[in-house]
């Protein structure tokens, strides 16, 4: 059996016991975008799989001691990256066998699609504690190649800058820019948090900041670019997996210290 289905069914079990959220339980893996993704899509067609895997005798056929392998597995298969190659020799005869009958009966079963969602932009949040303002991100933008009309300050942070649909591809998680630090790829709403707390203090405010649930560190290091040299923020996540990825996120927006 996978390792990777092993891992996501485990963490599907503990979101079906309400032990912890979705991404919680996607971080506690060793692939937590892979593992978010797959648990995220198989928890949104649940009920079409759960009648697929029904109305083609597959559970008996497969005799998966794991429902929530066999549960996964058929996404793969029927909706996802295609039939697993690794999960169990008798699962993959028992839905291979039933591939095209699995498909119509996930179809059949299987909500209406979503509407096509309006693109969006993408928002960067410019980090002094790298030195970085909006003006010489925006700067460094149009020298990389991004058209100054696609890049425009946000009206109600003053550290975000937006760009455009059409340009938000160029500046992803391996641009120089995030690599550096000087940029983190932030939701604007993720952002309202520390800004709301910090941004409209008194420059003579002094104190420091508790982030008792911290993890992967987006707000964390905006409190701390906000709090700057007038307090400290004192970061905490109970789960080791994301503290670890939360060090590396403080690390690389300067935070640390």
């Amino acid at each position: 059996m996978a390792s990777s289905y092993r891992e996501a069914a485990a963490a599907l079990k503990r979101i079906d016991q309400n032990r912890c959220s979705l991404k919680t339980a996607a971080y506690a893996s060793n692939n937590p975008k892979k593992t978010l993704a797959l648990l995220s899509e198989t928890l949104k067609t649940r009920p079409a799989l759960e009648a697929a895997i029904a109305a083609t005798g597959l559970r008996a056929a497969a005799a998966c001691r794991d429902d929530r392998i066999l549960l996964l597995a058929t996404y793969d298969a029927v909706a996802g990256r295609g039939l697993p190659r690794r999960a169990g020799g008798k699962l993959i005869s028992a839905i291979k066998a039933r591939l095209a009958d699995l498909k119509a009966a996930y179809a059949a079963a299987a909500p209406p699609p979503e509407p096509e969602r309006e693109p969006i932009p993408r928002y960067l949040r410019c980090n002094p504690l790298r030195g970085a303002t909006r003006a010489s991100v925006r700067a460094a933008l149009v020298a990389g190649g991004v058209a100054d009309e696609d890049i425009s300050d946000d009206g109600l942070l003053s550290e975000l800058l937006v760009v455009a649909p059409g340009a938000a591809s160029t500046v992803h998680g391996g641009h120089a820019l995030v690599e550096s630090g000087a940029v983190i790829l932030q939701d604007k709403a993720s952002c309202f948090p520390a800004a709301a707390l910090l941004a409209d203090l008194p420059p003579d405010w002094r104190g420091d900041v508790l982030d008792a649930c911290a993890a992967p560190g987006n707000k964390t290091t905006h409190a701390a670019a906000l709090l700057g040299t007038r307090g400290k923020v004192h970061a905490f996540d109970r789960d080791a997996r994301r503290l670890a990825i939360l060090e590396k996120r403080v690390a690389a927006a300067g935070a640390a210290d």
